[in-house]
């Protein structure tokens, strides 16, 4: 954002001169777009179109006055209250014939948009924390929000939804309704549905407040939090339940697991077959890797004959008939069923060593060739 030399207006009521802000350029970026039409942009900042005179108090369209440019930079957007919104929109109505048709579209946007302001805080003419409070529409907004609908051209609008929104503003929530259904939705683009939507929920909730306009990736992307967190929440619940009861999940290949997991961590099997309780006293099983004449075998032998390479050692512990743990050489990999571990120059999954050693156990066998 550049900004230029202030541009002055003069009050066509006193004459008083007013020096605005002018940009010699400006973006979008970081702009904030609302459902009333309201764009706020901190690198593209809005002259207010109706301006009050600081000398006599009376308010004009400054677009309308003459103006020259000054010497020096202004950053004067002589932005109004809602207050002085409504005394401006008084006095023009007491002097329409200064008005046109486009004049009057504009004020009462002006003056729409700055209820919005009042009611939510989200600009800085109002203090902050203002607004977290809605209070009823008061009658003489509805008014205006009435007769801009009535007189405005939507002829040319093809999906004209700032009306249904405006409609859902002034609580007339059935005329919204209507207005959405003479909508064509294939017609509206991505964008054009997310609003769309959003209109139609918050007519159903008989909710008046403005609401903060999200693309169609950016509501996309709010979705998939909202259901994230959800899951989350319901994932921490599940947890905690689980975690009530203090013994050992058992799944169907008769590993023990923890009972706030989902799914046996060794092989991955969902189905519980029983419960075993912590403090069981455990017995270890040990079994030994090795290379015989150029295959790896798993025995419960450690003398391997021809062995060419160094044992590895696979301890497991059994609780009740049921492997709790699986260590190698006395450590274990964390956790055993998730590693790669290497023997020699070969990899062998944690896993599939896993099944090799069940299969040993549960088949009562002295020894099994590991084909990797």
């Amino acid at each position: 954002m550049i900004v230029g030399n202030a541009r002055i207006v003069r009050c066509p009521h006193c004459g008083a001169e007013k020096a605005l802000m002018s940009l010699v350029s400006g973006n979008t970026t970081r702009a904030v777009c609302w459902s009333d039409n309201k764009m706020i942009a901190p690198m593209l900042p809005h002259v207010s179109l109706v301006q009050k005179c600081p000398h006599c108090g009376r308010y004009y369209l400054h677009y309308k006055q003459k103006g020259e440019y000054g010497e020096y930079e202004s950053f004067e957007k002589g932005e109004l209250t809602f207050e002085e919104w409504k005394e401006a929109y008084l006095q023009f109505d007491h002097e329409c014939a200064m008005l046109d048709k486009n004049d009057w579209a504009n004020v009462r946007m002006g003056l729409i948009q700055a209820y919005n302001d009042m009611i939510t805080g989200r600009c800085d003419v109002f203090p902050d924390g203002f607004g977290s409070e809605e209070p009823s529409k008061e009658e003489f907004v509805v008014s205006v929000i009435n007769d801009f609908v009535r007189e405005f051209d939507w002829s040319s609008v093809k999906n004209p939804l700032l009306k249904a929104e405006l409609y859902r503003e002034a609580g007339q929530f059935d005329d919204s309704m209507e207005t959405l259904q003479s909508i064509n939705i294939v017609d509206l683009d991505e964008n054009e549905r997310v609003i769309y939507d959003d209109i139609k929920a918050r007519v159903k909730q008989k909710d008046l407040k403005v609401f903060r306009i999200l693309s169609f990736h950016e509501k996309c992307a709010e979705e998939a939090v909202a259901r994230r967190e959800t899951a989350e929440r319901a994932e921490q619940k599940w947890i905690e339940e689980q975690g009530k009861d203090p013994r050992w999940k058992v799944c169907e290949n008769g590993h023990c697991f923890d009972n706030t997991l989902h799914s046996c961590k060794w092989c991955n099997g969902r189905n519980v077959v029983a419960r075993v309780e912590k403090d069981s006293p455990c017995i270890d099983v040990v079994l030994y890797v090795g290379c015989r004449n150029g295959e790896w075998v798993l025995t419960t032998d450690s003398d391997i004959e021809g062995q060419s390479e160094r044992i590895r050692k696979i301890t497991i512990e059994m609780v009740g008939g049921y492997k709790l743990y699986y260590h190698i050489d006395g450590q274990n990999p964390n956790p055993f069923a998730y590693s790669d571990i290497r023997l020699g120059d070969k990899i062998i999954s944690g896993r599939k060593l896993t099944e090799k050693c069940d299969q040993l156990i549960d088949e009562k066998l002295d020894e099994l060739t590991l084909a990797i």
